[in-house]
């Protein structure tokens, strides 16, 4: 049995923007989000090249707060505690989740959320 596979909404969060126009925008003027590192966590293994795309000054409560009055409040409210528990990349990741789920207009769309799926 053939499945359909659709791709409904799309989103990004690299140094280069958080949002899929910044990016483009970003992309197409030429620009690199390749720097030093302003910070890395040595804890676990130690890191030999420190030069990449830096996250570490991300705004996670901007970008949250960029949701409110976009999302319905139960859905933010369920946000807003998921970020003030989760660890930094899978903040990064829920908040990239609901920039798709807002590009694919899947909350208006009025479709089961139980029958989908998201792949990041």
């Amino acid at each position: 049995m053939n499945k359909r596979i659709v791709i409904t909404g799309m989103a990004v969060n690299t140094p280069l923007g958080d949002s899929l126009g910044d990016f483009l925008t970003n992309l197409l003027a030429g620009k690199s989000a390749i720097t030093r590192w302003k910070y890395s966590d040595l804890s676990s293994a130690p890191i030999y090249s420190k030069i990449g795309g830096d996250l570490s000054d991300y705004d996670i409560s901007a970008k949250l707060k960029s949701f409110e009055g976009v999302v319905s409040d139960a859905i933010f409210v369920r946000l807003k505690n998921l970020i003030k528990r989760a660890p930094w990349p899978v903040k990064l990741t829920i908040l990239s989740a609901v920039d798709a789920y807002q590009d694919a207009n899947l909350q208006a769309s009025g479709y089961d959320a139980h029958s989908m799926a998201a792949l990041i």
